[in-house]
């Protein structure tokens, strides 16, 4: 389902994760609910949102420009869609809370972005020009989000 939350009661980020959580918890309870998970861009829902990062200690630059679509996901997220893990780790509950900057990557980011290497490891930023650097901790399978005859854009899924 989609949820759009009111801006003068929810305007804090801090409000916007407990309504959330709360909201997964609950449903999670529900009878017959196998798993709830949050997405902050739906597969199939239009929106395109690509963004350009940096990659650290990358001093060239690259042949076409490094981009891909930042998605803010709920920790069990990538499990509950049974999104295969490729390479590294999920995200887990310790890392929504901040302490640790990680970010996940899809197949078709990796290929672009790092052909015949495993970026597990380093370090990404969307935010610029003052970099704030996400480590990149597991590579995932690809999902169709535009069309199911388009190929897969690179994506990359945060905790949110």
């Amino acid at each position: 389902m989609r949820v759009t939350l009111p801006q003068a009661r929810y305007g804090d980020q801090s409000r916007v994760t407990e309504f959330f959580e709360s909201l997964l918890a609950r449903l999670r309870a529900a009878p017959g609910v196998e798993a709830a998970a949050a997405i902050t861009m739906l597969p199939f829902s239009g929106s395109d949102g690509r963004a350009s990062f940096l990659v650290e200690g990358r001093r060239a630059a690259p042949p076409a420009p490094v981009r891909a679509r930042p998605i803010a996901i709920s920790p069990d997220y990538l499990q509950t869609m049974r999104i295969p893990l490729l390479r590294g780790r999920y995200l887990s509950a310790r890392d929504a809370d901040g302490r640790r900057e990680v970010v996940i990557l899809n197949e078709s980011a990796t290929r672009r972005h790092w052909p015949g290497e495993d970026p597990v490891g380093r370090r990404i930023s969307f935010a610029q020009p003052k970099p704030r650097w996400l480590e990149i901790v597991g590579i995932v399978g690809d999902v169709k989000s535009k069309s199911l005859d388009v190929d897969s854009e690179p994506e990359a899924y945060l905790s949110y």
